[in-house]
């Protein structure tokens, strides 16, 4: 008879156990997204938050489209540049 020993028989678990030739329960898996050492498994830019969970937004405060959620560098927004637009178009609505 063969010895039982006990364990995660799962090869794709992270706390495989080669030796183990009886399943008891113990596997553990990584988190969706995640390897298991917990690093994302998709980061293209290396800034260790996970692709599919990145958001895009201005990154600076003193814009008025400030996101203080976001992760990765999107388009700001400044009051003076907001102003100097609407200035432009009403002036050329005005006179044309």
């Amino acid at each position: 008879l063969e010895e039982l020993i006990y364990g995660c028989d799962d090869s794709t678990a992270c706390n495989y156990d080669e030796s183990a030739n009886c399943n008891d329960g113990s596997c553990s898996y990584p988190e969706n997204l995640y390897d298991c050492e917990g690093n994302c498994n998709n980061d293209s830019d290396g800034d260790l938050i996970c692709d599919e969970l990145e958001i895009e937004g201005c990154l600076d405060s003193n814009a008025c489209n400030y996101n203080p959620e976001a992760t990765d560098e999107g388009d700001c927004y400044f009051l003076h540049f907001l102003l100097r637009d609407f200035l432009i178009k009403f002036l050329l609505v005005l006179y044309y």
